[in-house]
């Protein structure tokens, strides 16, 4: 019940509240969300992932406006899973700045924020995103490179074509490259 997950929130024991902020990220509680972002700056990171993800989600999309100025700080936070969280956040938001935000990220140290900051770039399909992934074209991580492969997939084959002919003449795994070509079919 909704008095049930309100009070684990308040709860001292750490896995009754974590059990509590997952169940808020099922099904949001509006007036939790004060508390949640309390939560959110928790320093233990077993709290503040799902605390993070429980505010996000209690969000309608009639408050967009709100995620980025929550985010923004998270896309560099120190814990690899809420920089994921964050990138995964802002996939619909398609503006110059969340663009920007994102596209720092692209040479994070962490081969999955990578990954992440490339499927956004993809869904957006901006210019702008696009320069981004030309960037990541060349990345170290083969997980990565199938990434920005997929993100410019949904570009169309205009503008995404000469990043993909360059990264098929550099590409060494003979995978990756059978998925470069198959792109450049469509």
């Amino acid at each position: 019940s909704d008095a049930v997950i309100k009070k684990s929130l308040e709860d001292l024991s750490t896995p009754v509240r974590i059990a509590g902020l997952e169940a808020l990220a099922v099904r949001p509680i509006p007036d939790t969300r004060p508390r949640l972002r309390i939560l959110a700056g928790n320093a233990r990171p077993e709290v503040r992932r799902p605390a993070v993800l429980a505010w996000l989600k209690s969000l309608s999309p009639a408050e967009d406006s709100l995620i980025f100025p929550f985010v923004s700080p998270l896309l560099f936070d120190t814990d690899e899973e809420i920089r994921i969280i964050a990138v995964n956040a802002v996939e619909d938001l398609n503006d110059s700045q969340t663009t920007n935000a994102i596209g720092a990220l692209v040479i994070d140290q962490s081969p999955r924020v990578r990954s992440a900051v490339a499927r956004v770039l993809g869904l957006m399909r901006t210019g702008v995103a696009l320069q981004y992934l030309g960037k990541m074209a060349g990345d170290g991580d083969p997980a990565v490179r199938r990434a920005v492969v997929e993100a410019l997939g949904r570009f169309r084959q205009d503008d995404s074509g000469p990043i993909l002919r360059s990264m098929a003449e550099r590409e060494t795994d003979s995978g990756l490259r059978g998925l470069i070509d198959a792109t450049l079919s469509r």
